[in-house]
């Protein structure tokens, strides 16, 4: 062997030639490791944002559909007459007030006596209609 040859084989065997590569290996498995975290948090945050796409395309088809349905002819003239009292050539209009309106027995109408429930025992017990 050369004495060229000998000193390169000197440093490849050297201690401080492996700490050198050791540090190398291990700034560039650093390096190598934040880019894999970071490759995650991209895909997750892709992921998200495609969620939230689905989701406005899904409104953005529910709103297309609204303004189809607003914007129709029947729609315009249903709301015309509610609100304006639109009407055809030889129809007549019929305006009925509210009080002659049916009124139909809703859940404020009905009156629930409340006793308490001693009373309600005596009354069970003592009362002229129970006695036999």
């Amino acid at each position: 062997m050369t004495s060229q040859q000998n000193k390169i084989l000197r440093i490849f065997s050297s201690k401080v030639f492996a700490v050198v590569m050791v540090f190398l290996i291990l700034l560039i498995s650093i390096g190598l490791y934040k880019d894999y975290i970071r490759r995650q948090q991209f895909g997750a945050e892709i992921k998200k944002l495609e969620a939230r796409l689905e989701e406005l395309e899904g409104r953005r088809v529910e709103l297309s559909k609204l303004v189809d349905i607003l914007s129709s002819a029947r729609y315009i003239e249903k709301e015309a007459r509610v609100r304006f009292g639109l009407k055809k050539e030889g129809e007549k209009v019929i305006s009925v007030p509210d009080d002659a309106k049916p009124q139909v027995l809703g859940a404020s109408d009905i009156v629930i006596k409340y006793k308490p429930n001693y009373i309600q025992w005596l009354e069970y017990f003592f009362s002229p209609k129970n006695s036999k």
